[in-house]
């Protein structure tokens, strides 16, 4: 199978759509043959520069270009010289969060996207888009409902967002798929021994990581909360911060280890990271807004249950008392602590937790196995080899 992955931002960008954009085209080339065609250079008309100013100025609030049909058209012209110039494909796909390229672009050959929302989806979760001007919105919807009129095939990371898919926008479920994304990090160990994970993570101290780079959303207030709770109930507890920059306020506590930004691009923080989620013994994640956190994908990857707000598309990556415990996103303190308390008292079923959330990483929460899925998909529903 021969698919043109098409994106506005260079396939290369390891930081953009937090890497899912370049993993996801890392492991399509594991199964298919692959061209690229971005980065474009993304041209503003005078006409959308207007207006935006325009909103601004008089409103004070934004109009995002991202689900603009004009300036689509645009990307989809730019994608279509590119492609003129490439050797011929069998299908189009493109990733990501907003809309791609290839929404608005001639051609007969089938296509993909591949993607963790709807624009409904994200208006429910992401303050983000509270500054968006009504007009913005209308588009945005407008965008969003041809878009799935188009493609001939919708691939979500989610049970939830399909959902949205079908409730906001009327979409055909025959065209729409799920399968999962996976661990953005390079260089993921495929030879992880639970029995080595449970030397390093002991059982003296209880060990969590909260690991994001937004503080406010992915509920940091309350994983704090989480751990010194725990701390007051007997059972000793370090929460370990990964991702916030220095102006986002973590508050001082005995039990909390900030240990900031943390670069997944460089060696060290790469070694960082790593060694956070194996000495680990809950990933927290109490988040207020969510489609499927990369973070859960790349827990799993190191045996590492998660402990997660049941939100957005999180129940299609954790399965209660198979790799972590979804809680609901009105939980008190308390629920979260007696999970954790009751799990630490029996190391039996911990590690029986270890070991299912290692199997769910290496069946179907990686990007290797997801990618196989969507070209079987392809194959069967398009009729390619």
């Amino acid at each position: 199978m021969k698919i043109a992955y098409c994106t506005t931002h260079s396939p290369a960008d390891e930081i953009i759509f937090s890497g899912s954009s370049f993993h996801m085209g890392k492991a399509l080339e594991t199964v298919s043959s692959i061209t690229y065609t971005g980065p474009l250079t993304k041209p503003v008309s005078f006409y959308n520069r207007v207006r935006s100013k325009l909103h601004r100025e008089f409103s004070g609030a934004r109009y995002s270009l991202d689900w603009d049909g004009s300036h689509l058209k645009d990307l989809a012209q730019q994608t279509e010289s590119i492609l003129s110039h490439q050797p011929e494909v069998d299908m189009l796909l493109s990733p990501g969060c907003f809309a791609p390229p290839i929404t608005f672009i001639k051609t007969k050959k089938p296509r993909v996207y591949w993607t963790d929302s709807t624009f409904a989806g994200l208006l429910q979760l992401y303050t983000w888009y509270d500054n968006v001007c009504p007009a913005g919105i209308k588009e945005a919807h407008r965008t969003q409902k041809e878009m799935l009129e188009r493609f001939d095939l919708t691939v979500f990371s989610s049970q939830w967002a399909l959902e949205t898919a079908v409730e906001h926008y009327g979409a055909s479920r025959d065209k729409l798929r799920v399968v999962p994304f996976g661990a953005n990090i390079k260089g993921m160990p495929d030879d992880v021994s639970v029995e080595e994970l449970c030397q390093l993570r002991g059982t003296d101290v209880c060990k969590l990581l909260f690991m994001t780079v937004d503080w406010q959303r992915k509920g940091g207030a309350i994983a704090v909360k989480i751990a010194e709770s725990l701390n007051a109930a007997g059972l000793k507890t370090e929460l370990t911060i990964i991702g916030i920059r220095n102006q986002n306020p973590v508050p001082e506590s005995k039990c909390v280890k900030n240990l900031g930004y943390v670069s997944k691009a460089t060696p060290s923080g790469l070694e960082t990271i790593q060694r956070a989620l194996m000495e680990s013994h809950f990933l927290v994640l109490p988040t207020r807004g969510d489609c499927t956190p990369i973070v859960v994908y790349e827990a799993c990857a190191f045996a590492l249950p998660c402990v997660v707000t049941n939100i957005g598309g999180t129940s299609s990556q954790v399965t209660n008392g198979v790799n972590g415990q979804l809680f609901s996103p009105e939980a008190d303190i308390d629920e979260y602590c007696k999970y954790i308390i009751d799990m630490m008292a029996n190391q039996t079923r911990y590690v029986s937790l270890m070991h299912s959330t290692l199997n769910e990483y290496r069946s179907r929460l990686n990007w290797q196995s997801s990618a196989l899925s969507v070209r079987s998909i392809c194959n069967d529903y398009f009729g390619l080899m």
